[in-house]
């Protein structure tokens, strides 16, 4: 040894290969001891869990402006919708759970009118797939609208998602309209937009406006990465939840190193 310091290093790291070559057949054998664990080289690892709950609801009806003796409207209490484009009728339907089943069956319904047939006449289903849902309703006695909400997994509030517009790479970038985001306008509520975004290939969220009733379903490759402050509006990012990874040391096991 060139100094008593030197010395002292040699005979430490002399130890510890001895330690080292006493532990390994052990941990070979899978036999470790109290000793052993304590001198085992620490392995990083990485431990990741959702950041939040995907949590979802299955599809349901819910009453469009109180459900009962209420008939389907679109933009207005005067805009009965067109046959054929805005609804389809539907017959041969002997009760309400019927044409609720016919709804489900249509890829983009967003709801139902429906009335029991009575006093020899036939009940009656409308089948709405107006691409701006169910806006209001219009009194009428007999008559059920239902709005219908279908399965909506994995929407997760951007920055609080409340009073904020969606955003590309900064808070300043809008988008394109029609190439990063499709605007759909005349859009009832932020669970119809939800719905333009679960039937668009590649959504990965949404904007809705509650006055304007503006619902932009976002396809950006990049996604929404920022929002601004907007009141009155809501962004929504859409796909699996982002992980939440955190690193830890952890006990290098015997199996390790098999």
């Amino acid at each position: 040894c060139s100094g008593p310091g030197a010395c002292a290093m040699a005979s430490t790291l002399g130890s510890m290969w001895v330690l080292l070559l006493t532990t390994l057949p052990a941990l070979c054998l899978g036999q470790t001891t109290q000793l052993d664990h304590s001198f085992l080289q620490l392995q990083h690892r990485r431990s990741c869990d959702p950041a939040e709950p995907a949590g979802s609801q299955p599809s349901h009806f819910e009453p469009a402006g109180g459900g009962e003796n209420r008939v389907c409207r679109g933009n207005n209490a005067t805009d009965r919708g067109r046959p054929g484009i805005d609804y389809t009728m539907v017959k041969g339907t002997g009760s309400l759970a019927d044409c609720k089943a016919r709804c489900l069956e249509t890829s983009n319904c967003k709801g139902i009118e429906y009335r029991a047939g009575s006093d020899g006449m036939e009940s009656r289903c409308e089948v709405w797939t107006r691409p701006g849902g169910i806006g209001v309703t219009a009194g009428s006695p007999g008559y059920t609208c239902l709005h219908l909400r279908r399965t909506q997994p994995q929407f997760r509030p951007a920055d609080g998602g409340v009073d904020r517009a969606c955003r590309g790479g900064d808070a300043s970038d809008r988008g394109v309209a029609g190439i990063d985001y499709i605007l759909f306008p005349e859009t009832a509520s932020l669970g119809d937009c939800k719905d333009h975004c679960i039937g668009t290939r590649g959504c990965q969220g949404v904007e809705f406006g509650t006055r304007q009733r503006r619902c932009e379903v976002w396809t950006r490759a990049n996604g929404v990465r920022a929002t601004a402050r907007a009141p009155g509006y809501t962004c929504l990012r859409h796909g699996p939840p982002s992980l939440r990874c955190s690193g830890y040391d952890a006990p290098l096991a015997a199996t390790d190193l098999a």
